[in-house]
Protein backbone atom coordinates (compact mmCIF):
# COMPACT_ATOMS: atom_id res chain seq x y z
CA UNK A 1 0.00 0.00 0.00
CA UNK A 2 1.45 3.07 -1.43
CA UNK A 3 0.47 6.83 -0.65
CA UNK A 4 2.26 9.58 -2.52
CA UNK A 5 5.27 6.85 -3.74
CA UNK A 6 5.75 5.99 0.41
CA UNK A 7 5.02 2.31 1.53
CA UNK A 8 2.80 2.57 4.36
CA UNK A 9 2.21 -1.18 4.27
CA UNK A 10 2.70 -4.88 3.01
CA UNK A 11 1.59 -8.36 3.05
CA UNK A 12 2.77 -11.12 0.94
CA UNK A 13 0.71 -14.75 0.81
CA UNK A 14 1.06 -17.73 -0.78
CA UNK A 15 -2.01 -18.75 -2.85
CA UNK A 16 -3.29 -21.38 -5.60
CA UNK A 17 -5.41 -20.24 -8.83
CA UNK A 18 -8.60 -22.17 -8.54
CA UNK A 19 -12.26 -22.71 -8.12
CA UNK A 20 -14.95 -24.33 -5.81
CA UNK A 21 -18.10 -25.52 -6.63
CA UNK A 22 -20.54 -27.63 -4.28
CA UNK A 23 -23.21 -29.39 -5.89
CA UNK A 24 -26.53 -29.98 -4.43
CA UNK A 25 -28.99 -30.81 -6.60
CA UNK A 26 -28.98 -33.48 -9.73
CA UNK A 27 -31.37 -33.52 -12.84
CA UNK A 28 -33.53 -36.01 -10.99
CA UNK A 29 -33.80 -33.67 -8.25
CA UNK A 30 -32.02 -36.16 -5.55
CA UNK A 31 -29.88 -35.35 -3.38
CA UNK A 32 -26.62 -34.73 -3.86
CA UNK A 33 -23.22 -32.91 -2.17
CA UNK A 34 -20.22 -32.94 -4.34
CA UNK A 35 -17.42 -30.55 -4.79
CA UNK A 36 -15.72 -29.55 -8.14
CA UNK A 37 -12.29 -28.41 -7.84
CA UNK A 38 -10.86 -26.67 -11.24
CA UNK A 39 -14.45 -27.87 -12.42
CA UNK A 40 -13.26 -31.57 -12.30
CA UNK A 41 -16.34 -33.25 -9.61
CA UNK A 42 -13.99 -35.21 -7.31
CA UNK A 43 -14.68 -38.01 -4.45
CA UNK A 44 -13.88 -36.65 -0.92
CA UNK A 45 -11.63 -39.13 0.87
CA UNK A 46 -10.60 -38.02 3.98
CA UNK A 47 -10.89 -37.55 7.54
CA UNK A 48 -12.12 -35.55 10.82
CA UNK A 49 -9.46 -33.56 12.23
CA UNK A 50 -9.41 -32.42 16.34
CA UNK A 51 -6.80 -30.22 18.15
CA UNK A 52 -3.42 -32.21 18.39
CA UNK A 53 -3.19 -31.48 21.87
CA UNK A 54 -5.40 -30.74 24.94
CA UNK A 55 -2.92 -28.15 25.85
CA UNK A 56 -4.30 -25.21 23.63
CA UNK A 57 -0.80 -23.95 21.37
CA UNK A 58 1.56 -27.13 22.73
CA UNK A 59 1.64 -28.59 19.53
CA UNK A 60 4.61 -27.24 17.40
CA UNK A 61 5.73 -27.37 13.17
CA UNK A 62 6.61 -30.71 14.08
CA UNK A 63 3.83 -32.08 15.31
CA UNK A 64 1.84 -30.54 12.07
CA UNK A 65 4.27 -32.00 9.61
CA UNK A 66 4.25 -35.21 10.57
CA UNK A 67 0.41 -35.53 10.73
CA UNK A 68 -0.68 -34.26 7.87
CA UNK A 69 2.48 -35.72 5.42
CA UNK A 70 0.89 -38.77 7.14
CA UNK A 71 -2.58 -37.95 6.21
CA UNK A 72 -1.61 -36.98 2.60
CA UNK A 73 0.79 -40.46 2.61
CA UNK A 74 -2.82 -42.18 2.93
CA UNK A 75 -4.58 -40.95 0.26
CA UNK A 76 -6.31 -38.37 2.42
CA UNK A 77 -7.12 -35.22 0.36
CA UNK A 78 -9.98 -33.58 2.69
CA UNK A 79 -9.50 -32.97 6.39
CA UNK A 80 -12.39 -31.25 8.41
CA UNK A 81 -11.62 -29.32 10.96
CA UNK A 82 -14.11 -29.79 13.49
CA UNK A 83 -16.35 -27.55 15.15
CA UNK A 84 -15.82 -28.39 18.86
CA UNK A 85 -12.01 -27.87 18.93
CA UNK A 86 -10.45 -24.77 17.49
CA UNK A 87 -9.43 -23.00 14.85
CA UNK A 88 -6.05 -24.44 13.69
CA UNK A 89 -2.79 -22.29 13.55
CA UNK A 90 -1.13 -21.00 10.42
CA UNK A 91 0.89 -23.60 10.17
CA UNK A 92 -1.81 -26.16 10.00
CA UNK A 93 -3.50 -24.39 6.61
CA UNK A 94 -0.05 -23.53 4.90
CA UNK A 95 0.73 -27.63 4.95
CA UNK A 96 -2.72 -28.47 3.67
CA UNK A 97 -1.90 -25.68 0.93
CA UNK A 98 1.08 -27.11 0.20
CA UNK A 99 0.40 -30.85 -0.01
CA UNK A 100 -3.05 -30.53 -1.74
CA UNK A 101 -5.48 -31.74 1.41
CA UNK A 102 -8.30 -29.48 0.85
CA UNK A 103 -10.42 -28.25 4.44
CA UNK A 104 -14.00 -28.43 5.52
CA UNK A 105 -13.79 -25.45 7.64
CA UNK A 106 -16.27 -25.49 11.28
CA UNK A 107 -17.22 -22.53 12.74
CA UNK A 108 -16.38 -23.16 16.35
CA UNK A 109 -19.43 -23.98 17.41
CA UNK A 110 -21.09 -28.13 18.66
CA UNK A 111 -23.48 -29.88 20.31
CA UNK A 112 -24.88 -26.94 22.50
CA UNK A 113 -27.39 -24.35 22.20
CA UNK A 114 -26.18 -20.46 21.96
CA UNK A 115 -27.50 -17.11 23.03
CA UNK A 116 -29.61 -15.50 20.42
CA UNK A 117 -28.86 -12.02 22.25
CA UNK A 118 -28.09 -8.90 20.55
CA UNK A 119 -24.45 -8.70 23.00
CA UNK A 120 -23.56 -12.38 21.90
CA UNK A 121 -24.07 -11.74 18.15
CA UNK A 122 -21.96 -8.86 18.42
CA UNK A 123 -19.20 -11.03 19.87
CA UNK A 124 -19.55 -13.62 17.09
CA UNK A 125 -19.51 -11.52 14.42
CA UNK A 126 -16.26 -10.09 15.43
CA UNK A 127 -14.79 -13.05 16.23
CA UNK A 128 -16.09 -14.35 12.70
CA UNK A 129 -14.85 -11.48 10.53
CA UNK A 130 -11.43 -11.74 12.22
CA UNK A 131 -11.74 -15.61 11.41
CA UNK A 132 -12.42 -14.95 8.02
CA UNK A 133 -9.85 -12.73 6.84
CA UNK A 134 -7.56 -14.62 8.65
CA UNK A 135 -8.17 -17.66 6.51
CA UNK A 136 -10.06 -16.97 2.99
CA UNK A 137 -7.00 -16.37 1.35
CA UNK A 138 -5.96 -20.36 1.56
CA UNK A 139 -6.65 -22.01 -1.50
CA UNK A 140 -7.09 -25.36 0.74
CA UNK A 141 -10.59 -24.05 2.38
CA UNK A 142 -12.96 -25.30 0.07
CA UNK A 143 -16.19 -25.19 2.81
CA UNK A 144 -17.45 -22.84 6.06
CA UNK A 145 -19.72 -25.01 7.94
CA UNK A 146 -21.94 -23.00 10.75
CA UNK A 147 -21.99 -25.48 13.51
CA UNK A 148 -21.22 -29.48 14.05
CA UNK A 149 -24.82 -31.78 15.11
CA UNK A 150 -26.44 -28.63 16.78
CA UNK A 151 -29.61 -28.77 14.21
CA UNK A 152 -29.42 -32.57 14.32
CA UNK A 153 -29.61 -32.70 18.30
CA UNK A 154 -32.36 -30.06 18.11
CA UNK A 155 -34.53 -32.49 16.03
CA UNK A 156 -34.26 -35.14 18.02
CA UNK A 157 -35.36 -33.81 21.43
CA UNK A 158 -31.47 -33.95 22.29
CA UNK A 159 -31.65 -30.63 24.83
CA UNK A 160 -34.80 -30.92 25.90
CA UNK A 161 -38.67 -30.75 24.41
CA UNK A 162 -38.28 -26.54 23.77
CA UNK A 163 -39.59 -25.85 19.61
CA UNK A 164 -36.93 -22.73 19.90
CA UNK A 165 -33.47 -23.81 18.37
CA UNK A 166 -31.25 -21.27 19.96
CA UNK A 167 -28.28 -19.85 18.32
CA UNK A 168 -30.37 -20.11 14.56
CA UNK A 169 -29.76 -16.85 13.74
CA UNK A 170 -25.97 -17.41 14.25
CA UNK A 171 -25.73 -19.72 11.70
CA UNK A 172 -28.78 -19.18 9.42
CA UNK A 173 -28.44 -15.92 9.08
CA UNK A 174 -25.42 -14.25 10.44
CA UNK A 175 -22.63 -16.97 9.76
CA UNK A 176 -24.33 -16.97 5.98
CA UNK A 177 -24.48 -13.28 5.66
CA UNK A 178 -20.62 -12.60 6.65
CA UNK A 179 -19.05 -15.68 4.60
CA UNK A 180 -21.14 -13.94 1.60
CA UNK A 181 -19.54 -11.06 1.56
CA UNK A 182 -16.46 -11.59 2.91
CA UNK A 183 -15.87 -14.89 0.81
CA UNK A 184 -18.30 -15.06 -1.97
CA UNK A 185 -16.16 -17.74 -3.60
CA UNK A 186 -16.17 -20.17 -0.86
CA UNK A 187 -19.53 -22.16 -0.38
CA UNK A 188 -20.89 -21.95 3.18
CA UNK A 189 -23.79 -24.48 5.18
CA UNK A 190 -25.01 -23.66 8.56
CA UNK A 191 -25.03 -26.96 10.12
CA UNK A 192 -24.01 -30.41 9.39
CA UNK A 193 -25.45 -33.15 9.30
CA UNK A 194 -27.26 -31.08 6.64
CA UNK A 195 -31.25 -31.62 5.97
CA UNK A 196 -33.32 -29.87 3.61
CA UNK A 197 -37.16 -30.11 3.14
CA UNK A 198 -37.93 -30.46 -0.95
CA UNK A 199 -40.97 -29.04 -2.16
CA UNK A 200 -42.88 -32.29 -1.51
CA UNK A 201 -42.59 -31.17 2.26
CA UNK A 202 -40.16 -34.32 2.50
CA UNK A 203 -36.81 -34.14 4.29
CA UNK A 204 -33.59 -33.93 1.92
CA UNK A 205 -30.31 -35.22 3.67
CA UNK A 206 -27.10 -34.01 2.35
CA UNK A 207 -24.94 -34.78 4.60
CA UNK A 208 -25.00 -37.30 7.42
CA UNK A 209 -23.50 -38.76 10.90
CA UNK A 210 -24.08 -42.28 10.95
CA UNK A 211 -23.20 -43.43 14.63
CA UNK A 212 -25.98 -46.51 14.38
CA UNK A 213 -22.61 -48.73 14.51
CA UNK A 214 -20.43 -48.17 17.90
CA UNK A 215 -22.67 -45.40 19.66
CA UNK A 216 -26.04 -47.35 18.49
CA UNK A 217 -24.16 -50.80 19.53
CA UNK A 218 -25.47 -52.07 15.66
CA UNK A 219 -23.68 -54.89 13.46
CA UNK A 220 -20.86 -53.60 11.19
CA UNK A 221 -22.91 -55.58 8.60
CA UNK A 222 -25.30 -52.24 8.97
CA UNK A 223 -23.07 -50.36 7.26
CA UNK A 224 -23.72 -52.38 4.03
CA UNK A 225 -26.74 -50.86 3.48
CA UNK A 226 -29.28 -51.10 0.84
CA UNK A 227 -28.49 -48.82 -2.65
CA UNK A 228 -31.80 -46.79 -1.69
CA UNK A 229 -29.98 -46.08 1.68
CA UNK A 230 -26.63 -44.81 0.27
CA UNK A 231 -26.65 -41.00 1.59
CA UNK A 232 -24.90 -38.18 -0.66
CA UNK A 233 -21.94 -37.50 1.89
CA UNK A 234 -20.73 -39.14 4.97
CA UNK A 235 -19.26 -35.93 7.48
CA UNK A 236 -19.57 -38.40 10.31
CA UNK A 237 -18.75 -41.88 11.39
CA UNK A 238 -16.33 -43.92 13.22
CA UNK A 239 -15.12 -46.75 15.69
CA UNK A 240 -13.01 -46.70 19.07
CA UNK A 241 -9.54 -48.98 19.23
CA UNK A 242 -7.22 -49.37 21.47
CA UNK A 243 -3.67 -47.34 21.01
CA UNK A 244 -0.53 -49.19 20.84
CA UNK A 245 1.26 -50.52 23.60
CA UNK A 246 3.76 -48.12 23.61
CA UNK A 247 1.32 -45.16 24.13
CA UNK A 248 -0.74 -47.31 26.60
CA UNK A 249 2.78 -47.91 28.84
CA UNK A 250 2.65 -44.23 28.70
CA UNK A 251 -0.28 -43.60 31.28
CA UNK A 252 -0.46 -46.84 33.07
CA UNK A 253 1.97 -48.17 35.78
CA UNK A 254 3.35 -51.54 35.00
CA UNK A 255 1.12 -53.09 37.43
CA UNK A 256 -1.51 -52.04 35.69
CA UNK A 257 -0.75 -53.43 32.50
CA UNK A 258 -3.74 -56.25 31.53
CA UNK A 259 -6.32 -56.32 30.32
CA UNK A 260 -9.60 -54.28 31.71
CA UNK A 261 -7.35 -52.58 34.92
CA UNK A 262 -8.89 -49.19 36.00
CA UNK A 263 -5.77 -47.72 35.02
CA UNK A 264 -6.38 -48.34 31.36
CA UNK A 265 -9.89 -48.22 30.99
CA UNK A 266 -10.52 -44.74 32.60
CA UNK A 267 -8.64 -43.41 29.50
CA UNK A 268 -11.97 -44.41 27.31
CA UNK A 269 -13.68 -41.46 27.82
CA UNK A 270 -16.81 -42.22 26.36
CA UNK A 271 -19.86 -44.03 28.71
CA UNK A 272 -19.93 -48.07 28.02
CA UNK A 273 -17.34 -47.20 25.53
CA UNK A 274 -15.12 -50.27 27.47
CA UNK A 275 -18.01 -52.95 26.81
CA UNK A 276 -18.79 -51.82 23.15
CA UNK A 277 -14.65 -52.39 22.26
CA UNK A 278 -15.18 -55.99 24.42
CA UNK A 279 -18.30 -56.62 22.07
CA UNK A 280 -17.22 -55.71 19.00
CA UNK A 281 -13.52 -57.56 19.15
CA UNK A 282 -16.01 -60.57 20.58
CA UNK A 283 -18.02 -60.67 17.36
CA UNK A 284 -14.91 -61.01 15.10
CA UNK A 285 -12.36 -62.51 17.09
CA UNK A 286 -13.46 -64.14 20.40
CA UNK A 287 -11.90 -63.47 23.85
CA UNK A 288 -7.92 -62.01 23.75
CA UNK A 289 -5.44 -63.65 25.87
CA UNK A 290 -3.56 -60.32 27.01
CA UNK A 291 -3.34 -56.80 26.68
CA UNK A 292 -0.88 -56.70 23.38
CA UNK A 293 -3.68 -59.35 22.05
CA UNK A 294 -6.36 -57.31 22.91
CA UNK A 295 -4.63 -54.18 21.19
CA UNK A 296 -3.88 -55.96 17.72
CA UNK A 297 -7.72 -57.11 17.97
CA UNK A 298 -8.97 -53.92 18.67
CA UNK A 299 -7.39 -52.63 16.02
CA UNK A 300 -8.02 -54.76 13.33
CA UNK A 301 -11.75 -54.67 13.99
CA UNK A 302 -11.45 -51.07 14.11
CA UNK A 303 -10.03 -50.74 10.66
CA UNK A 304 -12.58 -53.43 9.53
CA UNK A 305 -15.12 -51.67 10.47
CA UNK A 306 -14.26 -48.85 8.48
CA UNK A 307 -13.42 -50.13 5.59
CA UNK A 308 -16.57 -52.00 5.15
CA UNK A 309 -18.06 -48.12 4.84
CA UNK A 310 -15.69 -46.61 3.30
CA UNK A 311 -15.54 -49.26 0.40
CA UNK A 312 -19.22 -49.63 0.52
CA UNK A 313 -19.51 -45.84 -0.27
CA UNK A 314 -17.28 -45.86 -3.07
CA UNK A 315 -18.35 -48.64 -4.74
CA UNK A 316 -21.46 -46.81 -4.86
CA UNK A 317 -19.67 -43.62 -6.36
CA UNK A 318 -22.89 -42.53 -8.50
CA UNK A 319 -25.35 -41.63 -5.51
CA UNK A 320 -22.17 -41.15 -2.83
CA UNK A 321 -19.64 -38.07 -3.17
CA UNK A 322 -17.61 -38.62 0.02
CA UNK A 323 -16.52 -39.75 2.93
CA UNK A 324 -14.91 -38.58 6.56
CA UNK A 325 -14.09 -41.15 8.92
CA UNK A 326 -13.49 -40.19 12.46
CA UNK A 327 -10.84 -39.64 13.54
CA UNK A 328 -7.77 -38.52 12.52
CA UNK A 329 -5.60 -37.81 14.96
CA UNK A 330 -6.03 -37.53 18.85
CA UNK A 331 -5.67 -35.21 21.66
CA UNK A 332 -4.33 -37.13 24.49
CA UNK A 333 -3.71 -40.75 25.03
CA UNK A 334 -7.06 -42.92 25.11
CA UNK A 335 -8.98 -45.15 24.20
CA UNK A 336 -10.36 -43.29 21.08
CA UNK A 337 -11.73 -43.46 17.12
CA UNK A 338 -8.37 -41.93 15.89
CA UNK A 339 -6.63 -43.80 13.07
CA UNK A 340 -2.91 -42.30 14.68
CA UNK A 341 -2.81 -42.20 18.39
CA UNK A 342 -1.16 -38.98 20.68
CA UNK A 343 2.48 -40.54 20.32
CA UNK A 344 1.59 -40.63 16.18
CA UNK A 345 1.94 -44.19 16.29
CA UNK A 346 -0.15 -45.40 13.91
CA UNK A 347 -3.24 -47.97 14.44
CA UNK A 348 -4.32 -50.74 11.55
CA UNK A 349 -7.15 -48.13 10.56
CA UNK A 350 -3.90 -45.95 9.31
CA UNK A 351 -2.55 -48.41 7.12
CA UNK A 352 -6.15 -49.87 5.88
CA UNK A 353 -6.68 -46.32 4.63
CA UNK A 354 -4.08 -45.89 2.40
CA UNK A 355 -5.42 -49.18 0.52
CA UNK A 356 -9.26 -48.45 0.90
CA UNK A 357 -8.97 -44.49 -0.20
CA UNK A 358 -6.23 -45.44 -2.96
CA UNK A 359 -7.04 -44.36 -6.36
CA UNK A 360 -7.91 -47.65 -7.75
CA UNK A 361 -9.75 -49.94 -5.58
CA UNK A 362 -11.18 -53.22 -6.07
CA UNK A 363 -14.14 -54.33 -3.51
CA UNK A 364 -16.82 -56.30 -3.20
CA UNK A 365 -20.72 -55.37 -2.36
CA UNK A 366 -21.81 -57.98 0.00
CA UNK A 367 -25.30 -58.83 1.04
CA UNK A 368 -26.27 -60.51 4.20
CA UNK A 369 -29.47 -61.97 5.91
CA UNK A 370 -29.73 -61.51 9.63
CA UNK A 371 -25.71 -62.80 10.17
CA UNK A 372 -22.54 -62.54 9.43
CA UNK A 373 -22.41 -65.68 8.25
CA UNK A 374 -25.37 -65.91 6.83
CA UNK A 375 -24.09 -64.51 2.47
CA UNK A 376 -27.24 -64.00 0.22
CA UNK A 377 -25.26 -62.19 -2.74
CA UNK A 378 -22.03 -60.98 -3.23
CA UNK A 379 -20.89 -58.53 -6.19
CA UNK A 380 -17.82 -57.11 -7.60
CA UNK A 381 -16.93 -54.00 -8.68
CA UNK A 382 -14.03 -51.27 -9.28
CA UNK A 383 -13.40 -47.63 -8.68
CA UNK A 384 -11.19 -45.54 -11.20
CA UNK A 385 -10.70 -42.51 -9.49
CA UNK A 386 -7.82 -40.94 -11.67
CA UNK A 387 -8.60 -38.91 -14.71
CA UNK A 388 -7.26 -41.94 -17.42
CA UNK A 389 -9.76 -44.59 -18.09
CA UNK A 390 -8.49 -47.86 -17.15
CA UNK A 391 -8.07 -50.42 -19.21
CA UNK A 392 -7.53 -54.25 -17.25
CA UNK A 393 -8.21 -57.71 -16.34
CA UNK A 394 -10.29 -58.83 -13.20
CA UNK A 395 -9.80 -61.54 -11.20
CA UNK A 396 -12.46 -63.29 -9.27
CA UNK A 397 -10.39 -66.25 -7.44
CA UNK A 398 -12.06 -68.19 -4.64
CA UNK A 399 -9.02 -70.32 -2.75
CA UNK A 400 -8.39 -71.94 0.13
CA UNK A 401 -5.81 -70.89 2.52
CA UNK A 402 -2.74 -72.79 0.97
CA UNK A 403 -3.44 -70.20 -2.13
CA UNK A 404 -4.91 -73.11 -3.92
CA UNK A 405 -7.92 -71.82 -6.51
CA UNK A 406 -10.97 -73.56 -6.20
CA UNK A 407 -12.71 -71.19 -8.84
CA UNK A 408 -12.05 -68.27 -10.40
CA UNK A 409 -13.59 -65.75 -13.30
CA UNK A 410 -10.92 -63.28 -15.43
CA UNK A 411 -12.78 -60.85 -17.45
CA UNK A 412 -11.93 -57.84 -19.25
CA UNK A 413 -12.86 -54.30 -18.07
CA UNK A 414 -12.87 -50.95 -18.69
CA UNK A 415 -13.94 -47.92 -16.23
CA UNK A 416 -14.25 -44.48 -17.60
CA UNK A 417 -12.19 -41.83 -15.26
CA UNK A 418 -13.72 -41.35 -11.46
CA UNK A 419 -16.02 -43.90 -11.91
CA UNK A 420 -16.92 -47.45 -11.33
CA UNK A 421 -17.09 -50.47 -13.36
CA UNK A 422 -21.23 -51.79 -12.81
CA UNK A 423 -21.42 -54.54 -10.52
CA UNK A 424 -21.02 -57.85 -11.26
CA UNK A 425 -22.33 -60.79 -9.32
CA UNK A 426 -20.51 -64.02 -8.56
CA UNK A 427 -22.00 -66.84 -9.55
CA UNK A 428 -23.15 -69.15 -6.38
CA UNK A 429 -19.77 -71.48 -6.88
CA UNK A 430 -18.10 -67.97 -5.95
CA UNK A 431 -20.37 -67.03 -3.33
CA UNK A 432 -21.14 -69.79 -1.04
CA UNK A 433 -18.42 -72.09 -1.01
CA UNK A 434 -18.17 -75.40 -0.13
CA UNK A 435 -16.35 -74.99 3.34
CA UNK A 436 -16.24 -71.83 3.92
CA UNK A 437 -13.94 -71.93 7.01
CA UNK A 438 -10.91 -72.96 5.06
CA UNK A 439 -11.40 -70.45 2.13
CA UNK A 440 -11.47 -66.95 0.77
CA UNK A 441 -12.06 -64.77 -1.89
CA UNK A 442 -9.20 -62.68 -3.69
CA UNK A 443 -9.55 -59.88 -6.02
CA UNK A 444 -7.35 -58.07 -8.04
CA UNK A 445 -6.89 -56.26 -11.20
CA UNK A 446 -3.75 -56.52 -13.32
CA UNK A 447 -2.94 -54.04 -16.34
CA UNK A 448 -2.16 -54.70 -20.07
CA UNK A 449 1.08 -55.70 -18.99
CA UNK A 450 0.16 -58.06 -16.65
CA UNK A 451 1.56 -55.99 -13.46
CA UNK A 452 -1.16 -56.24 -10.51
CA UNK A 453 -2.28 -52.72 -9.60
CA UNK A 454 -5.08 -53.73 -6.73
CA UNK A 455 -6.40 -56.11 -4.86
CA UNK A 456 -8.56 -56.90 -1.66
CA UNK A 457 -9.24 -59.88 0.47
CA UNK A 458 -12.59 -61.01 1.91
CA UNK A 459 -13.15 -63.80 4.08
CA UNK A 460 -16.65 -65.71 4.04
CA UNK A 461 -16.76 -65.90 8.41
CA UNK A 462 -15.84 -64.02 11.07
CA UNK A 463 -12.24 -64.71 11.84
CA UNK A 464 -12.89 -66.91 15.28
CA UNK A 465 -14.31 -69.34 12.90
CA UNK A 466 -11.72 -69.30 10.40
CA UNK A 467 -9.03 -73.04 10.46
CA UNK A 468 -6.20 -70.98 10.25
CA UNK A 469 -2.90 -73.25 9.17
CA UNK A 470 0.45 -72.07 10.50
CA UNK A 471 3.02 -70.53 7.98
CA UNK A 472 6.06 -70.65 6.80
CA UNK A 473 7.20 -67.23 6.51
CA UNK A 474 10.25 -66.08 4.98
CA UNK A 475 11.63 -62.52 5.16
CA UNK A 476 14.74 -60.76 3.74
CA UNK A 477 16.03 -57.42 4.22
CA UNK A 478 18.32 -55.55 1.58
CA UNK A 479 20.39 -51.52 3.09
CA UNK A 480 18.71 -48.96 0.52
CA UNK A 481 20.71 -46.52 2.29
CA UNK A 482 21.97 -45.84 6.13
CA UNK A 483 18.62 -45.45 7.43
CA UNK A 484 15.96 -47.06 4.71
CA UNK A 485 15.90 -50.56 4.19
CA UNK A 486 13.53 -52.63 1.80
CA UNK A 487 11.91 -56.02 3.51
CA UNK A 488 10.58 -58.51 1.23
CA UNK A 489 8.18 -60.83 2.67
CA UNK A 490 6.37 -64.39 1.62
CA UNK A 491 4.38 -67.28 3.24
CA UNK A 492 3.28 -70.30 1.95
CA UNK A 493 -0.35 -70.10 3.45
CA UNK A 494 -2.58 -67.11 3.26
CA UNK A 495 -1.80 -64.74 5.64
CA UNK A 496 -4.32 -62.76 7.35
CA UNK A 497 -3.26 -58.52 9.00
CA UNK A 498 0.27 -59.35 9.24
CA UNK A 499 1.82 -56.73 11.28
CA UNK A 500 5.35 -55.72 11.16
CA UNK A 501 6.76 -54.37 14.52
CA UNK A 502 10.68 -52.66 14.41
CA UNK A 503 12.31 -52.58 17.50
CA UNK A 504 13.65 -49.45 16.37
CA UNK A 505 11.73 -46.08 15.79
CA UNK A 506 10.66 -46.48 12.10
CA UNK A 507 8.09 -45.86 9.42
CA UNK A 508 6.85 -48.15 7.36
CA UNK A 509 5.20 -48.23 3.79
CA UNK A 510 2.67 -50.51 4.75
CA UNK A 511 1.76 -52.64 7.58
CA UNK A 512 -1.93 -54.68 8.81
CA UNK A 513 -1.33 -56.40 5.07
CA UNK A 514 -2.50 -59.74 3.95
CA UNK A 515 -0.06 -62.42 2.57
CA UNK A 516 -1.27 -64.43 -0.48
CA UNK A 517 0.68 -67.71 -1.65
CA UNK A 518 3.11 -67.10 -3.86
CA UNK A 519 3.65 -63.61 -4.45
CA UNK A 520 6.05 -61.08 -2.67
CA UNK A 521 5.09 -58.61 -0.82
CA UNK A 522 7.98 -55.54 0.02
CA UNK A 523 7.75 -53.35 2.95
CA UNK A 524 9.89 -50.27 2.88
CA UNK A 525 11.27 -49.26 6.35
CA UNK A 526 12.92 -45.84 7.09
CA UNK A 527 15.05 -45.86 10.12
CA UNK A 528 15.30 -42.09 12.39
CA UNK A 529 18.39 -43.52 12.96
CA UNK A 530 21.28 -45.30 11.03
CA UNK A 531 21.35 -48.90 11.96
CA UNK A 532 23.59 -51.49 10.13
CA UNK A 533 21.17 -54.42 10.60
CA UNK A 534 17.50 -54.18 10.82
CA UNK A 535 15.92 -58.20 9.62
CA UNK A 536 16.74 -59.40 13.68
CA UNK A 537 14.69 -56.25 15.12
CA UNK A 538 11.58 -57.25 13.05
CA UNK A 539 9.02 -59.15 15.25
CA UNK A 540 5.78 -60.12 12.99
CA UNK A 541 2.35 -60.84 14.14
CA UNK A 542 -0.43 -61.75 12.19
CA UNK A 543 -4.04 -63.62 12.70
CA UNK A 544 -3.06 -67.12 11.44
CA UNK A 545 -0.32 -66.52 14.85
CA UNK A 546 -2.89 -64.73 17.23
CA UNK A 547 -5.79 -67.40 16.62
CA UNK A 548 -3.77 -70.62 17.63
Amino acid sequence: LFANEELLDESQKKFGIRSITLNRSTPKHEPDFQFEINHTPIFVKGANWIPPSIFVGSADKDDYEKLLHAAADANINMLRVWGGGLYESEQFYNLCDRLGIIVWQDFMFACAYYPDREWFLKEIKNEAVTIIKQLRNHPSLVLWCGNNEIDWIHSLSGFGKGKKLHGKTIFHNLLAQLTAELVPDTPYIPTTPLTEKAKSKKNRQFTIHNWNVWSGHEPVRQYQCPPQDIPPFVTEFGFQAMPNIETVKSFCSPKQIRIASQSIEKHNYQIDGNSRLYRYVGDLFGIAKNLEQLIYFSQVTQARAIKTYVEHLRAHNHKNKGVLFWQFNDCGPAITWSAIDHHKKPKALYYYAKRFFSKLLVTAIIERENSETDIKSISVTAINDTPQPLTATLHCRLIDLSGNVIDKINSPISIAPFSRLTPRKLPRALMSPADPAKSCLHLSITDNDGQKIAENLFLYLPDKYIEWPQPEITKQTSKVNDKKWKLTIKSNTVVKDMRIVPAVDAQLSDNFFDLIPKHEYEITIDCQRKSDSIESQLRINFLNKLSS
